[in-house]
């Protein structure tokens, strides 16, 4: 089990201070004030917009999430903190730039719990990382062009499961994918995966950087989701 990371002193009381707000009208950001908004950390920001974006309370759904570069790191962490603390659901997360030791490394060292998310790992094969006597509950596909492989894994993974269960799907990402195709051949495979989380009735996201888009593949994206969500906040 990993261990909790020990809060700070100024991260409890601002810990407490979001429990403790009230919301006032049009002061209300994301059910805090907007005078403790303003002076929490953009980590923090996120976590109290995820609460405010996700809707815990739907049995499923599919959301676009558009993220400035220097938060994505943060945000994936936050949103899988948010699955698995918020709402102690089990999940999927499908990594196509990350490797799984690396993914894993950081979500513990946040002191969230991976044993009851499974991971596809599109990444690690491709750059030569070791894959052999890794975590049990992660597959390797041999590279983010992988598209049958990856299906495949996915597939397994969904079965383990049932349609009542509720699960989360974190997609990353999108933009990684465009690296290798083209926007129509990306939007052709990502409707047919949104397809199956639709069926599961998951909780999905799909990650992707928000950065000049001139193919077009956030519109095209959008069309295919439930919501947009933007993560954009300043770094303070």
């Amino acid at each position: 089990m990993p261990k909790k990371k020990q809060q700070t002193k100024g991260e409890e009381e601002v810990e407490r201070a979001i429990k403790l707000a009230k919301p006032s009208g049009e002061m209300e950001t994301y059910g805090v004030s907007k005078e403790i908004s303003d002076i929490l950390s953009p980590k923090h920001r996120i976590a109290l917009q995820l609460q405010g974006e996700l809707d815990g309370s739907l049995e499923s759904y599919m959301v676009l999430m558009l993220i400035k570069p220097e938060l994505y790191t943060t945000t994936s962490i936050e949103l899988v903190k948010y699955y698995t603390q918020n709402l102690r659901l089990p999940g999927i997360y499908l990594t196509l730039n990350k490797p799984y030791e690396d993914l894993v490394k950081n979500l513990e060292d946040e002191g969230i719990d991976t044993e009851k998310i499974y991971f596809i790992d599109c990444i690690s094969k491709l750059t030569g990382r070791r894959t052999e006597g890794l975590g049990k509950n992660c597959i390797f596909v041999d590279s983010p062009q992988a598209l049958a492989q990856i299906t495949t894994a996915l597939q397994k993974l969904l079965s383990i499961g049932n349609e009542e269960e509720q699960r989360f799907m974190i997609f990353d990402s999108i933009s990684t994918l465009l690296v290798y195709y083209d926007k129509e051949p990306v939007g052709k495979f990502t409707h047919f995966m949104i397809g199956m989380i639709r069926k599961w009735k998951l909780k999905g996201v799909l990650l992707m950087v928000e950065e000049g888009d001139k193919r077009g593949a956030t519109e095209m994206m959008s069309l295919f989701c439930d919501k947009v969500v933007n993560i954009n906040h300043s770094e303070l």
